[in-house]
């Protein structure tokens, strides 16, 4: 008789399956939980645009009055009613808004806030929210971050009557704020008073002239093979680095300073580059510029012998102004520049624009300045703003009337192939010095004005400019 084989696993076979299993969970289970986690960030997502929507619709109905188009208004949460969505995936949300701003095109709505597990959203605008946006140990939201060109945070209350907190940072439209070191505080990120005294200062003063890039970034570890490198920021703790190389091996310098939190523009930033008269490009990539009061000289060259090489200013596009006070020959012989994007330029508080873009068409490259934008509430002194620009064909300043200005002398003197000149935001009358102000503006320009007051002063006080230039009633168009 034959016997049955009895079945079973070996112990070999047995090690073999538990082996499979193992792998099997080890490549599983990551993906269920991130496949969990997601789901649950896409519900946080869902829920923090209903609340946006709500808010939408307490602005559009007229509950809450936000037409101001110089403020952030923060709506917080627990004034919105939406249907269960005060809690997110994570644990009920706190210290959370949704934030606007108005201008003409309407409304342009973000949202910051936290939960209780510290899950959150840095303030982020509405079309770029998604899961990349939701960040863990988020801590301490509240109103301090301006959006744009507002000067002004307004916090709305549940009974829509509207509260003023300080500014601390900003952002520009569309963008969203990124997370910041957990022992950040903005003053060990600061930038030590004018980058060319600190170069000095570093006894670095040799290469002043050889430097042809300067570039703010962020980084988590410094270089080695820095040529020089020193602490750059006003606390001198290390958070703020610059370092010098030579990338191009041409005996010109490339600048950086780095950071692993965003760096901070000295508040006196007046003549910053000047004497850097090799340098062609400014990166601004991780710089906020909020702090800044004065900018006279700041992109300077040395006279019209020695125009800056400056080509290219990266981010100029992003600079924050609202402090601004003083932007005296701030790009006055730069000649060499490719191109100049001032549309996020906020001058409200800017007084004098003295020789602000003079022999800047130099090399033919800007032959437009469109400064419509250009708040002239409190400027006074516009003297030579425009002035030795033979390659400039059409300028248009100003958004608000200039009703303090006292010195237009020589603003647009010597350039000579102007087509188009809009001026009409300009008060121009017999308190104004007007001398050579339209010296050699040619025949067959078209200047625009406010009235024919404007236009009549001009006309009638021909020894404030060159009676070679012709021009007559003709040329005037009143707006």
């Amino acid at each position: 008789m034959i016997k049955n084989k009895k079945n079973g696993f070996t112990l070999i076979e047995l090690l073999a399956v538990i082996i499979i299993l193992g792998l099997l969970l080890l490549i599983a289970v990551p993906s269920v939980t991130m496949y969990i986690d997601n789901s649950r960030k896409e519900s946080y997502i869902v829920t923090v645009k209903e609340l946006v929507s709500g808010a939408s619709n307490k602005i559009n109905s007229g509950q809450l009055e936000a037409y101001d188009p110089s403020s952030t208004y923060y709506v917080p949460i627990e004034c919105i009613e939406v249907e269960n969505a005060k809690t997110s995936p994570f644990g009920d949300l706190k210290d959370s808004y949704v934030v606007l701003t108005y201008d003409d095109d309407g409304y342009n709505y973000y949202y910051t806030g936290t939960d209780t597990s510290n899950m959150g959203i840095l303030l982020t605008y509405r079309e770029l929210l998604d899961i990349t946006s939701i960040n863990s140990n988020i801590k301490n939201i509240r109103p301090s971050i301006s959006i744009g060109n507002t000067t002004k945070i307004e916090v709305f209350d549940c009974d829509g009557t509207k509260h003023e907190e300080l500014i601390e940072d900003t952002i520009m439209e569309g963008e969203r704020v990124e997370p910041l070191p957990s022992d950040y505080q903005q003053t060990d990120y600061i930038i030590e008073r004018q980058s060319s005294e600190a170069i000095n200062s570093q006894n670095l003063s040799l290469i002043k002239e050889r430097i042809e890039k300067i570039s703010y970034i962020k980084v988590n570890e410094f270089p080695t093979n820095a040529i020089k490198m020193w602490d750059a920021g006003t606390t001198k703790n290390g958070k703020v680095m610059a370092w010098y190389v030579d990338e191009n091996n041409n005996g010109l310098y490339e600048v950086y300073y780095g950071s692993k939190g965003k760096i901070y523009l000295n508040a006196y930033a007046a003549q910053l580059y000047k004497g850097m008269l090799s340098l062609k490009t400014i990166d601004y990539q991780n710089i906020d510029t909020s702090l800044v009061t004065d900018m006279h000289e700041m992109f300077m060259g040395n006279g019209s012998d020695y125009h800056i090489a400056l080509e290219h200013i990266y981010g100029l596009n992003k600079f924050n102004t609202s402090r601004v006070t003083n932007m005296d020959n701030a790009f006055s012989f730069c000649g060499n520049l490719k191109s100049l994007d001032l549309s996020s330029f906020n001058t409200k508080k800017v007084t004098t624009m003295e020789s602000m873009f003079r022999e800047i068409s130099k090399y033919n490259n800007i032959t437009k300045l469109d400064l419509s934008n250009f708040d002239l509430t409190n400027v006074s002194n516009m003297t030579d703003m425009f002035s030795w620009n033979s390659n400039l064909t059409e300028v248009r300043i100003g958004s608000t009337r200039a009703n303090n200005l006292t010195n237009a002398k020589d603003m647009f003197q010597y350039d000579g192939n102007l087509r188009v000149l809009d001026i009409s935001k300009l008060k121009i009358d017999s308190s104004v010095n007007t001398v050579d102000m339209l010296d050699a503006v040619p025949y067959n320009a078209t200047i625009y004005v406010d009235s024919a007051t404007t236009r009549d002063y001009i006309l009638n006080n021909r020894e404030t400019f060159d009676l070679d230039s012709r021009i007559t009633e003709s040329n005037f168009v009143i707006r």
